[in-house]
């Protein structure tokens, strides 16, 4: 849609000649970007596939090029040694999913903390970002229960198929993880 002409004056100022001016004055300050939010989901789905992975990786981008965190209730996760301890974890996990005993990533223990992880890391995220903090610990939350459910399928239908074995299904998933987690921290933050 062309603007008509001679309304040059701003963005605003045409809105209200369109008759929104509801619309201005809900938004007429910054909007909002979904960038936060984006990344907050990418981070919850990663947390949906491995737990500790998203805030290992979160942890260390903050500690590399700290995203707003100084002042916050956040601040101690772009810490090093805060760093250093969630890495190992996630070390840990990826050792500790190839268990046969380990209850399935959706029974209800497991889907809560993975839950968890994820609101915890899009609160970051968004919190960093002038964004809500509630709003982002809602969508990685949402995000990591997608994933886990995802991953789930998928690690199910590729050994249906006969395609890959569990071990081979496992590695895939632990490399589309830390993959999928490090992309989103380059592509959107």
């Amino acid at each position: 849609m062309t603007k008509p002409a001679g309304v040059a004056r701003s963005e605003a100022a045409y809105l209200r000649r369109a008759g929104m001016r509801s619309v201005v004055r809900s938004y007429s300050g910054r909007m909002a970007s979904s960038r936060p939010y984006l990344l907050a989901a990418g981070l919850g789905v990663v947390a949906g596939l491995r737990s500790m992975t998203a805030p290992a990786i979160l942890s260390r981008a903050a500690h590399l090029g700290p995203p707003g965190l100084v002042r916050s209730p956040f601040r101690l996760f772009g810490h090093s040694t805060v760093g250093t301890a969630l890495a190992v974890l996630a070390v840990g996990e990826l050792v500790v999913d190839k268990i046969p005993f380990i209850p399935a990533r959706t029974k209800p223990g497991p889907l809560t903390g993975r839950a968890l992880s994820g609101a915890l890391c899009g609160a970051i995220v968004c919190h960093a970002a002038g964004e809500s903090s509630l709003n982002g610990a809602a969508v990685g939350a949402l995000g990591a229960v997608a994933g886990s459910f995802a991953g789930r399928e998928l690690r199910r239908l590729a050994s249906d198929r006969g395609s890959v074995s569990g071990w081979v299904g496992a590695f895939a998933e632990d490399a589309i993880a830390i993959g999928a987690g490090a992309a989103a921290l380059s592509r959107f933050a």
